[in-house]
């Protein structure tokens, strides 16, 4: 049988955890949101690359369409696609935009 007493002393240890929680609690807490914030940033970083890849396709597949085509002046559109697609892959190959390079992206999944 649990006495009055009993029952105090743990409704006062439970009010005292819920105040002031273990550091163990803290330290899981502080660790869950940052693995979250890190599975959101790693999704938009993977969604950016991805349409990046297919802009620089795109624009690629369409060069060789425009470059035959004898519409006047659209050498220079095709050319324009061409300088488009050399800087955005060197772009994606700069140190500080490598959080959308491919490796970056396997290593995540893995």
């Amino acid at each position: 049988m649990h006495s009055c007493g009993d029952e105090l002393e743990l409704a006062l240890l439970m009010s005292a955890q819920a105040v002031n929680p273990a550091p163990i609690d803290l330290i899981m807490e502080r660790l869950e949101d940052q693995i979250a914030w890190y599975d959101r940033k790693s999704l938009a970083n993977q969604r950016t690359y991805k349409r990046l890849k297919v802009v620089e396709i795109t624009f690629a597949a369409a060069i060789p369409l425009l470059s035959a085509l004898t519409i006047p002046h659209l050498g220079y559109v095709a050319g324009m696609l061409g300088v488009i697609i050399t800087v955005l892959e060197g772009l994606l190959h700069l140190p500080v935009t490598n959080i959308w390079r491919p490796k970056d992206i396997r290593a995540r999944r893995a």
